[in-house]
């Protein structure tokens, strides 16, 4: 339900952040990389660092789709999913929240 508004990575390299330079420097982890690549959650500590290096908020980087949200929900319930999926999807949900909990937190 959350999802990369753009290229993460191509992103990083416009800024001068090659995938060398930042395994090379120890900027993001190689696995960190290789979710990126493929579309997969990241830790909020890494999204803070994207932000970081690419001078911006996370809402720049992220978008919540909801009616993904409602079908994985509705395809839970039809029992469509492996556990493994159900686990990923009950996941994203919850850092969904949790980061939208983050976002609109009063300061």
């Amino acid at each position: 339900p959350i999802y990369y508004k753009f290229d993460i990575l191509a992103a990083l390299k416009e800024k001068g952040f090659s995938s060398y330079r930042i395994r090379k420097d120890k900027l993001l982890g190689e696995s960190t990389l290789q979710s990126l690549r493929k579309g997969e959650p990241i830790s909020f500590d890494n999204v803070a660092r994207i932000c970081e290096m690419l001078d911006c908020q996370p809402g720049d980087l992220l978008y919540y789709n909801k009616e993904t949200a409602e079908a994985l929900a509705s395809k839970k319930a039809a029992g469509a999913f492996k556990a493994g999926h159900v686990l990923f999807a009950t996941a994203s949900l919850l850092a969904g929240s949790c980061f939208l909990d983050f976002l609109f937190r009063k300061r």
